[in-house]
């Protein structure tokens, strides 16, 4: 296990600016969510219910990427990275979840291909979340770590809730091959924005 699961910062993103992401993520084409299993119909069982929407302004990449490195270093990650996909903003309205996955595995199995020259032979190595939205205007959708590696909830021994996650503007850095959940919204809208950085394969 690495000795530092994420990394958070805590407020770090003022109210006003979470609330300009909100409305550039309204402004974006939102759709439903779908796993790129899903999208192949290679399910049977439904892994997530919310809507996203991609965005991809300047502004906000140069916003996160200072904390990005942070992190990585901090953690003691200090994983090779180079790039990020387009930052997905995401709507959990009641009952909405995003059932245990993760957003990489550790090898060259998980490697973009035929994406162009910024993702291929690349894989996602840290993963961001960033609450837009006062927790006060929801309950549930608490972001879960798992640490059982192959487990995916079944030990609930192996199971931490991010309480840093529940605050406004803060975020929160995790290697992407960690399982991780978000679980249902019972009352109210949480507002999210999540990204994905890039690198080549571990060694």
């Amino acid at each position: 296990m690495i000795a530092n699961a994420y990394y958070y910062f805590k407020n770090a993103i003022a109210p006003d600016v979470c609330n300009k992401i909100i409305q550039l993520g309204h402004e974006s084409k939102v759709k439903k969510s779908l796993t790129s299993s899903e999208a192949n119909n290679d399910v049977t069982v439904k892994a997530r219910d919310s809507l996203d929407g991609g965005l991809e302004q300047t502004w906000i990449y140069d916003l996160l990427y200072p904390y990005l490195h942070e992190a990585n270093s901090k953690a003691v990650w200090n994983f090779d990275v180079d790039w990020s996909e387009t930052l997905q903003f995401t709507i959990y309205k009641p009952g909405g979840y995003y059932h245990w996955h993760r957003d990489a595995g550790l090898d060259a199995t998980y490697a973009y291909e035929n994406r162009g020259e910024n993702f291929n032979g690349k894989i996602r190595k840290i993963s961001m979340t960033l609450l837009l939205n006062d927790p006060k205007e929801f309950k549930g959708g608490d972001l879960e770590f798992d640490y059982g590696r192959n487990d995916f909830g079944k030990n609930e021994d192996t199971i931490e809730i991010c309480k840093e996650a529940r605050g406004q503007g803060t975020l929160i850095f995790f290697p992407s091959f960690i399982n991780h959940r978000v679980t249902p919204v019972k009352k109210g809208t949480r507002y999210s924005l999540v990204m994905w950085t890039m690198g080549k394969p571990f060694r």
